[in-house]
């Protein structure tokens, strides 16, 4: 199992370190865009780690096994790692972590 708490525990001192200009280390000061985006991909994790099974599949709580199916099939479509080959490096691998979520969010309903 993934520890969240201690990845976000990592991350967060990775933005401040980087926040600062990297002081007390020999690297580059990190550019203001690098930062911006780890923080929203920061975000994006908190807000996929937040969600339910049902939120996943972007789906009500009472839906019926058909419209389970339905939506996993059309999410599943839409984020196969197959069908990202052709985009960046970073968006292949979040497509996969998203095929990933929806795969166990849909083998636990």
């Amino acid at each position: 199992a993934f520890d969240w708490s201690a990845a976000q525990a990592d991350w967060d001192h990775l933005l401040e370190v980087g926040a600062a200009g990297g002081s007390g280390t020999q690297s580059p000061p990190i550019s203001e865009e690098t930062l911006s985006g780890w923080f929203r991909r920061r975000e994006e994790c908190n807000a996929q780690v937040s969600l339910g099974h049902y939120e996943v599949l972007e789906l009500p709580r009472l839906s019926s096994l058909e419209s389970v199916r339905r939506a996993y099939r059309d999410l599943a479509r839409k984020w196969h790692p197959d069908k990202n080959q052709h985009r960046s490096k970073d968006h292949q691998e979040r497509s996969a972590r998203r095929f990933n979520r929806l795969r166990e969010a849909f083998e636990a309903i």
